[in-house]
């Protein structure tokens, strides 16, 4: 899986990646190119009646209708059911509620989801990486990070939050993914300073590259914050860990067109979850990290890379 991705994720989680397959698809009807999949219909979460409902324009008569790519766990994808389950829609469902009005999801795919929103299809497009150049085209409210860590199993020893305790180990990753750049740079400072070097083993998959480090080909994988929160938790990963350090960390929020005026009424929504708990526990619920939480929603907050 690439990190540092220009969304939130890689090419590779718009179609499945081998990882979900294996550990998605089996439980959920994925779909195939990340878009639509023609086999569900737009679904619906109630916010309520309208009675409390003060959003600007004709939201609170016409409700909210906002784009998902399905396929993509833990953020959005089919549960065994069909139902459209995952971080994006549990969350819109808990704002729509506080906002008292009504919603839609319309799965979409990645591709067309900002043009559905240039056409004023969409109320917002979730969970996109919140970059410089982003934030000139569009407004933001984020509410959840994501980013690169390492995991291994229970038994193998901890990396420390320094990157230099890398050296000398073996990794594990997926043939692509452009965090390697970061380790090779890690890997060239352990070795100026006497070190010994990161050894990189890739993999087509990064569903290999775990099974590598449950093989001990290698002691630690590269590895996604909200990937290894997945896996953990429908894989059995009873017996692994994260560890090591965290980078490429981004904000991830909901974009708006501009002028955003419905985007302070949503951040306001987030920050109530925050605040009463009900924020940790869909976290919790929808198999990502405690490492992914962020402690408050921000409107046009300072942008990623």
């Amino acid at each position: 899986m690439q990190h540092g991705i220009q969304r939130r994720r890689s090419p590779m989680w718009l179609g499945c990646s081998a990882l979900l397959i294996a550990l998605a698809c089996g439980l959920a009807a994925c779909s195939s190119g990340g878009g639509a999949s023609g086999t569900t219909a737009p679904s619906s979460g109630s916010g309520g009646s309208t009675a409390k409902c003060h959003l600007p324009g004709n939201y609170c008569k016409t409700g909210l209708t906002v784009a998902v790519t399905e396929g993509y766990p833990p953020y959005s994808y089919q549960s065994p059911s069909g139902a459209l389950t995952g971080l994006e829609p549990t969350l819109d469902k808990a704002v729509a509620k506080i906002l008292d009005v009504k919603i839609t999801f319309v799965p979409e795919s990645f591709e067309d989801e900002l043009l559905g929103l240039k056409a004023a299809k969409y109320s917002w497009v979730p969970s996109l990486n919140v970059t410089a150049a982003r934030e000139k085209l569009y407004g933001f409210v984020s509410y959840v990070q994501d980013g690169s860590t390492f995991g291994t199993l229970k038994s193998s020893p901890s990396l420390t939050s320094n990157p230099m305790s890398l050296c000398g180990s073996t990794i594990s990753d997926e043939v692509g993914d452009v965090a390697l750049a970061q380790v090779d740079t890690w890997s060239q400072q352990c070795t100026k300073t006497g070190k010994k070097a990161i050894t990189v083993l890739t993999f087509p998959t990064e569903n290999a590259a775990f099974l590598a480090v449950e093989s001990g080909k290698a002691q630690y994988t590269d590895t996604y914050l909200s990937v290894f929160g997945y896996f953990l938790a429908t894989k059995g990963g009873g017996n692994w860990k994260l560890t090591g350090p965290k980078y490429g960390l981004t904000l991830v929020g909901d974009a708006f067109n501009k002028p955003a005026t419905l985007a302070p009424y949503v951040e306001k929504a987030y920050n109530q979850l925050i605040a009463d708990g009900q924020y940790a526990k869909i976290i919790k619920e929808s198999d990502f990290t405690s490492a992914n939480e962020v402690t408050k929603a921000q409107l046009n907050p300072p942008p990623g890379s």
